[in-house]
């Protein structure tokens, strides 16, 4: 246990691996596996036209601004798959999301 600074009482949270922190407000702040989903980023792909495409690390799919066409990527496995705390991980929405592609075989 490490103390944290925070204007009141002293709070103390919890470290180490595995193991759920929680801010002054007792939110979750969620594991390494799901910064791409909650923090994502630019990543670049190539599209079946041969151009290459920009689609963040949260997205199953993007348009190609060239040929039009929707263009799918591989999600890799990740922890959302299996962990009860996903949902509250990276919200319901990014959830519902995650999920909707995962279940088309996206």
């Amino acid at each position: 246990m490490i103390r944290t600074a925070t204007p009141g009482p002293v709070r103390l949270r919890r470290t180490g691996p595995g193991v759920a922190r929680e801010n002054g407000m007792g939110f979750f702040d969620g594991c390494p596996g799901s910064k791409n989903i909650k923090d994502p980023f630019p990543e670049i792909i190539k599209c079946k036209c041969g151009k290459e495409i920009e689609i963040w690390s949260d997205e199953v799919e993007t348009v190609c601004p060239h040929c039009k066409k929707k263009v799918n990527r591989d999600m890799p496995q990740s922890c959302l798959d299996w962990c009860s705390m996903a949902k509250e991980c990276i919200g319901p929405e990014k959830y519902k999301k995650y999920k909707q592609s995962k279940d088309k075989g996206l």
